[in-house]
């Protein structure tokens, strides 16, 4: 059950049933503030989105990740760094404290950007009759000659 579901239960226990804000709680194993907040608006509270800033990703730190994901376009498919090989680098030879996660975020933005991950997709165009693909099927074609009479084929 969702909250939109959830607030309107509530709702309507407390406006047509006219049960107390306490007996809903227990009744759905739900805090009292959250029957509040439903009997006040029909309508849950947006959650707060938080955007933290990364501190630990000095401007030296970012410049050597970039200049992998630049480095890594030249190479071969299977030789191109992950983000975990890449944090490994950054623990091994520039001795950096922070944590996995904030090189992956790092590493997966500056990938995007630089189109490193693009896929491109080519329309293929086939005329009718052109081409036909056919698996484990028996048909039978006949190819009229030229001086009238016709060629049964089976394929």
């Amino acid at each position: 059950m969702n909250k939109v579901e959830l607030f309107e239960f509530i709702r309507k226990d407390y406006f047509i049933h006219k049960k107390s804000i306490r007996k809903i709680a227990k009744e759905r194993s739900i805090h009292r503030r959250l029957v509040r907040q439903a009997i006040a608006n029909a309508v849950p509270p947006a959650r707060a989105v938080v955007n933290r800033k990364c501190t630990i990703l000095t401007p030296t730190i970012k410049c050597i990740i970039e200049k992998i994901v630049l480095d890594d376009q030249k190479a071969p498919r299977k030789q191109r760094h992950t983000c975990k090989r890449v944090f490994e680098r950054l623990v091994d030879e520039h001795e950096f404290k922070g944590s996995l996660s904030s090189v992956a975020h790092y590493f997966g933005k500056v990938r995007k950007e630089s189109g490193s991950n693009t896929k491109v997709f080519i329309p293929q165009y086939h005329a009718p009759g052109d081409e036909a693909e056919v698996d484990w099927y028996e048909a039978q074609v006949d190819f009229p000659e030229d001086d009238g009479e016709s060629i049964n084929l089976f394929v």
